[in-house]
């Protein structure tokens, strides 16, 4: 038998990495492998958890108000992370980003704004369904 089929069957049992110190080796053990990947796992739901902590208020509202918080926090965290865990799709909060209002839109947030400074000036309560 060829040395290097001793040499790969072996292989799995001495995989190792670098030490503290950088210059030793150092066996890996499963157990070993499975801590450091448990240890990842940890790291990342803790972001998640915070992320989630951070958005509980916007949860009962509308995905508007989550696209909103979400670029809010888009120098804290990564925008993709931040869809996932809130439940709403990259794709629909980077169109509501792109997104223009219709002319009718912008004509009746003009007429609104007008109505409430005139009820402002008045000391009317606004009364929208009267309009």
């Amino acid at each position: 038998m060829p040395p290097s089929s001793i040499r790969n069957w072996l292989q799995p049992e001495t995989r190792s990495r670098l030490s503290a110190d950088g210059d030793k080796r150092q066996p890996i053990s499963e157990a070993q492998a499975e801590i450091t990947r448990l240890r990842r796992e940890v790291a990342s739901l803790r972001v998640d958890n915070e992320i989630l902590r951070k958005a509980a208020t916007y949860f009962a509202k509308g995905v508007v108000v989550k696209y909103a918080w979400i670029e809010g926090q888009s120098d804290h965290y990564p925008v993709s992370r931040i869809c996932r865990v809130l439940g709403v799709s990259r794709t629909g909060y980077l169109q509501w980003l792109r997104w223009a209002p219709a002319p009718r839109q912008r004509r009746n947030d003009e007429l609104g704004a007008q109505l409430r400074v005139i009820h402002a000036e008045n000391g009317v309560a606004p009364v929208w369904w009267r309009v």
